[in-house]
């Protein structure tokens, strides 16, 4: 497990993974394929951890700045709030200047 977005970037780079994330739940950084989910089974069931997913392409401090930005206009996640949500930041919406939103996992709610 990596403790920064620049070692999780560079676990991405040396497995040819495209996304990376920071577990809130777990207090760690991760390199993962888009289609992982994160997250504990207990006696059986999988509970998802809260996410914030970005493409590995981004730079550390491109991550760092959207994380913090993401945060800053969504204080009820950290309080746990909304659960079960992951904030994928689509490279493309970066690039062409647009805000990315983050975007529900499946199955996902608030509570």
């Amino acid at each position: 497990m990596a403790q920064s977005w620049k070692e999780a970037k560079e676990i991405a780079k040396a497995r040819g993974f495209e996304h990376v994330y920071h577990d809130y739940d777990d207090g760690t950084y991760e390199a993962c394929r888009a289609t992982d989910r994160q997250g504990t089974f207990s006696c059986g069931a999988f509970s998802e951890h809260r996410c914030i997913h970005m493409l590995s392409s981004f730079s550390a401090e491109e991550m760092e700045e959207k994380e913090r930005t993401f945060l800053e206009e969504h204080p009820e996640w950290l309080k746990g709030r909304i659960t079960l949500f992951c904030a994928f930041l689509q490279e493309q919406k970066s690039r062409s200047g647009r805000r990315s939103l983050p975007r529900r996992s499946p199955g996902s709610g608030s509570r």
